[in-house]
């Protein structure tokens, strides 16, 4: 009988609640994707690391120009743009941005790189030039 993906982390996350960790698991180990992230030859943890950034737009036509080269330049270094908003639900604190962006990459060096290159730091003078800007690295799992 083939099981439907999935089913080993259900099955998993089941024993261990009905059987509040008294042994059940012990025969039923945590499905793969649970297991620490895959780490380089380096020790540099390979995976997903996503850029989140927080800004407030001051001026749109300056801004349209870096818009205007973002997505060539991003694509060459693996990156993705997951989401972008100019209105996200509220549900703490306060959100006093115009936009926010969130972009992902196969890896830190990736997203690194991408940052520091030449191509993205002067396309990103007009995005200094008409936005204040939060950016942070996070890393997935």
């Amino acid at each position: 009988m083939r099981r439907k993906k999935g089913s080993r982390l259900v099955l998993f996350l089941l024993c261990l609640f009905l059987t509040a960790g008294t042994g059940c698991t012990k025969q039923l180990a945590p499905p793969r994707n649970m297991t620490a992230p895959a780490r380089s030859a380096l020790g540099e943890q390979r995976g997903a690391v996503y850029l989140v950034a927080q800004l407030n737009i001051r001026d749109r036509a300056r801004y349209a120009q870096y818009v205007a080269g973002f997505m060539e330049i991003l694509a060459r270094y693996g990156g993705s743009l997951r989401s972008v908003d100019e209105s996200p639900e509220l549900l703490e604190g306060k959100w006093d941005f115009t936009r926010t962006v969130l972009i992902e990459f196969p890896s830190e060096a990736a997203a690194k790189s991408w940052y520091h290159s030449a191509d993205y730091q002067r396309l990103a003078q007009h995005r200094f030039a008409s936005a204040d800007t939060n950016l942070v690295l996070i890393k997935g799992r």
